[in-house]
């Protein structure tokens, strides 16, 4: 195939991949960055939304970010983040032209308008959240919820990092989020979610861990904050007990000591 002027048309192939059936579930937006309600966000953020599906990339219609219903000029992407493990199509971020006004209220909306590849409309739905004072460059750490070496945690235990700042829940997953056996050097299947304040996530494995078993739990460092800013990961070594742990808690010390009478 040539042009109007006999130049020859650049090789081009695309892929893709078929089901066995006709699909006809309309999919949603499963999660977003920064999460609704957000506050302090940063004037510098980048929004993105993940959905349930492969969306049709070829328009952008049904997608808006507004301010006082004032639209918001941005550019549109696709699965660009270095830390997505989405299907291809699955994430959309939207570039503001300019930083957002600082200690403002934003609405993202997103419409029917907006389609799967297979033509299924997007079920519609929005959120708010709130800008700080200004951009937010700084980077942020985290923490596990038990310290490296302790011994005779539970077989049933849920490991949980806590973070300095929100993370942005579409760049926290299983890619990153891990709990490895030691003692046989295979990784734990299991499932990710983050805290809607985007404060913390729990890891939590699909069978019992294993008793007298030793486990590392790790964070990787990833540029993984809500405002897209570098976040440094946690090792912690723990060692399992005989079983479950399923004793409650009680209090054995109080300070300051309370006053009799």
């Amino acid at each position: 195939m040539k042009d109007a002027s006999g130049n020859a048309l650049s090789p081009y192939t695309i892929y893709l991949c078929t089901t066995f059936a006709t699909t006809s579930t309309s999919p949603v937006v499963v999660l977003s960055s920064p999460q609704a309600n957000a506050t302090n966000v940063g004037t510098n953020v980048k929004v993105q939304l993940e959905f349930s599906a492969d969306m049709n990339q070829s328009t952008q219609a049904g997608m808006t970010l507004s301010a006082g219903g004032t639209p918001v000029a941005v550019t549109y992407s696709w699965n660009s983040g270095p830390y997505c493990s989405c299907g291809s199509g699955t994430v959309v971020t939207f570039t503001p032209a300019a930083p957002l006004n600082a200690a403002t209220v934003y609405t993202v909306v997103y419409t029917s308008a907006r389609t799967d590849t297979s033509g299924n409309p997007l079920t519609p739905g929005s959120f708010n959240f709130t800008t700080g004072a200004g951009p937010d460059t700084a980077n942020s750490g985290a923490s596990p919820n038990f310290y490296s070496g302790q011994p005779n945690i539970g077989t049933n235990f849920t490991a949980r990092m806590t973070y300095s700042k929100p993370v942005n829940p579409i760049t926290i997953n299983t890619s990153n989020l891990i709990v490895y056996n030691v003692d046989s050097g295979k990784y734990v299947l299991g499932t990710v979610a983050v805290a809607p304040d985007g404060l913390s996530a729990t890891f939590t494995p699909t069978l019992p861990l294993l008793p007298q078993t030793g486990y590392y739990f790790y964070q990787g460092d990833c540029y993984c904050d809500m405002n897209g800013n570098y976040l440094y990961g946690s090792k912690t070594f723990s060692v399992t007990g005989t079983g479950s742990a399923t004793t409650t808690p009680t209090v054995v010390s109080v300070l300051p000591v309370h006053a009799a009478g």
